[in-house]
């Protein structure tokens, strides 16, 4: 009974109160784009929150882009541009994309052009550097209501995308592992 009480209380003690505040991270994060880039429309944030994907998908004339920045490990006070991924010709990237708990591996849903086909590609962080992870993943999807999201437990990492308007608003999710091939 002592161990039941005991682990309940730790347990309420790591979870935030109704007191709690938000304090925010560093600066502000701003596009100096020009107007209408919709940047920041859609954003995601790393587990230890030390790193941030930011979409904007009329980036450079509505090709779109997604921005990776970092919290400086000095002052934790303000964010540098680790790397970007870029949409290709009218393509709007950035309005569907997940970054892994780690920070270190970013997903993202681009327009294949081709009607109600999109391609999901994964892309390794590492060094200011975005680099493809393993083959495209073409859907069959319209393009309203699709997600992508990944997942990590230890060093395995996991993807999920989703559908809702697939097979006539029947809708449809896949879960992917990724293999390493070393």
């Amino acid at each position: 009974m002592k161990l039941s009480i005991f682990l309940s209380l730790s347990l309420l003690l790591d979870h935030p109160t109704p007191a709690s505040s938000w304090q925010q991270l560093g600066s502000t994060i701003t596009s100096g784009e020009a107007f209408f880039s919709s940047f920041g429309s859609a954003v995601d944030i790393s587990e230890d929150g030390r790193r941030v994907a930011v979409g904007s998908p009329h980036h450079d004339d509505g090709n779109g882009a997604v921005f990776l920045y970092e919290l400086d490990d000095e002052t934790d006070n303000s964010w540098s541009l680790v790397t970007s991924v870029p949409g290709a010709s009218g393509e709007g990237l950035g309005d569907f994309f997940s970054l892994s708990p780690d920070g270190h591996m970013l997903s993202v849903r681009r327009h294949h052009g081709t009607p109600n086909v999109n391609v999901v590609q994964v892309y390794s962080v590492n060094l200011n550097i975005a680099d493809q992870i393993g083959p495209n993943i073409v859907e069959t999807c319209e393009l309203e209501g699709e997600s992508v999201t990944l997942g990590q437990a230890a060093s395995k990492y996991y993807l999920l995308v989703g559908c809702e308007s697939y097979d006539d608003d029947r809708g449809k999710v896949q879960a992917f592992e990724l293999e390493d091939n070393k």
